[in-house]
């Protein structure tokens, strides 16, 4: 064989041993003289997963409501908008992260002005019908008179901090801070 052939020939074969090893994610390790290429095997993995069959998401207008000053046998009130879809109908029931804190133990929730419910009354709580709505955001108004509300009224929720039969005392002026937690509560009567 002509040397000039053979020496064509190993280079094509190492270019073409180059381009395969390159295309095939493998692992080479030589002899003792040869140093270590691509000393590990790697691939990535794909799957398309469905998503849960029976969910709920609420959101709220603010992550913060501040009643501001208010002193012993008074009290103050704000309003926020709730949200909520899903495709379960679910109760949504505000409850106290520190629940033992004297102060916003006194908090209540009504959507209108009156029929006000104490936080951890066992009948507090916001119904959402999602069911019906198809994954689709859910606001709620108090009564049939509210559903003449423009978009950005409904929804609307009213808080109020009542310290009118607080009997604690208070020796200085200070900033209070707790967080109100809505948990979800599916209602699965209502998934078919």
């Amino acid at each position: 064989m002509n040397y000039k052939v053979f020496v064509l020939f190993a280079l094509g074969f190492l270019i073409y041993s180059g381009f395969i090893s390159a295309d095939t994610n493998g692992t080479f390790i030589g002899n003792g003289t040869a140093t270590l290429v691509n000393t590990t095997a790697e691939f990535d993995v794909v799957a398309n997963v469905s998503a849960t069959q029976w969910w709920a998401e609420v959101s709220l207008n603010t992550s913060e409501i501040d009643f501001g000053y208010i002193e012993i046998n008074n009290f103050s009130r704000k309003s926020y908008q709730i949200a909520a879809r899903g495709n379960v109908d679910i109760k949504v029931v505000p409850t106290l992260l520190d629940h033992t804190d004297a102060i916003f133990s006194n908090l209540y929730f009504s959507r209108t002005t009156t029929g006000w419910k104490k936080i951890g009354n066992e009948d507090l709580g916001l119904i959402f019908n999602l069911t019906q709505n198809k994954g689709l955001w859910t606001v709620l108004g108090a009564s049939d008179a509210m559903k003449n509300l423009s978009a950005s009224d409904k929804g609307v929720q009213n808080i109020q901090l009542d310290l009118a039969g607080f009997n604690e005392i208070i020796p200085f002026d200070q900033e209070y801070r707790n967080t109100v937690k809505f948990v979800i509560l599916p209602n699965w009567a209502s998934v078919n």
